[in-house]
C-alpha cells in the first residue's frame, strides 16, 4: 500500500510539474472576431522579393486570414494578440518561398528569420492587442510574435532576438 501511495505522489507530482511548465503555452487559432476601423497613418508595412514589392496597411493586413493567441509577455503586454501569420503574408505577397528573411522595426532594430527556424509556422505579424492597435510610439505598428516561445520568454528564459516591434519592413533576402 504504501508502494501504491508513494507511486501516486509522484504521478501528481509530475502531473502538476506538466500543468504548470505549460501554463502560458500560447495556442495559435483562427481569429473571427469583429476589429474597429483604425486610423490608418503610420500603421504600414512593406514586403519585398522576388521583385515584388508591396505595401500594406493595418487594414489591408487585416483583410487577410487572421489568427490570435493569448498570452502574457515580460514587456507589460498581455491578452489577445491578433494578427496574420508571418507565412500566410509572404505567400499573399507572392513569394512562393524563403530560406532567410530581414525584418526591420521603425527604430533600426533588425533580425533575421530562417525559413527552418523553430515555431515559423507559428510566428505572427500582430496588428492588435486585446482589440486595439498598437500604439505607433509603444511596439507600433506592428509586433512580431513568436507563440511557440510564449512559455520560455514570460519565464525570462525564451530567446526573445525574434520578437520585433515596430516592425515596418519584411524582405526576403535569399
Amino acid at each position: 500500500m504504501a508502494c501504491l501511495n508513494r507511486l501516486k505522489f509522484i504521478v501528481c507530482i509530475f502531473m502538476g510539474m506538466f500543468l504548470i511548465s505549460n501554463a502560458n503555452t500560447a495556442e495559435v487559432v483562427p481569429f473571427d472576431g469583429k476589429l474597429n476601423p483604425v486610423n490608418e497613418a503610420g500603421y504600414s508595412i512593406k514586403i519585398s522579393g522576388d521583385g515584388l514589392e508591396r505595401l500594406f496597411s493595418i487594414t489591408d493586413l487585416e483583410k487577410l486570414p487572421l489568427h490570435k493567441a493569448n498570452f502574457d509577455t515580460r514587456w507589460d503586454f498581455k491578452g489577445d494578440f491578433v494578427g496574420v501569420k508571418l507565412i500566410d503574408l509572404i505567400s499573399h505577397t507572392g513569394i512562393a518561398k524563403f530560406k532567410r528573411l530581414h525584418v526591420l522595426a521603425s527604430n533600426d532594430y533588425k533580425i533575421t528569420i530562417e525559413s527552418n527556424d523553430p515555431g515559423i509556422e507559428n510566428v505572427i505579424l500582430a496588428s492588435r492587442i486585446n482589440g486595439e492597435p498598437f500604439l505607433l510610439d509603444n511596439k507600433g505598428p506592428f509586433f512580431m510574435i513568436w507563440p511557440d516561445e510564449a512559455e520560455d520568454v514570460f519565464a525570462g528564459k525564451g530567446n526573445v532576438i525574434k520578437w520585433i516591434w515596430s516592425t515596418v519592413e519584411i524582405r526576403k533576402i535569399r
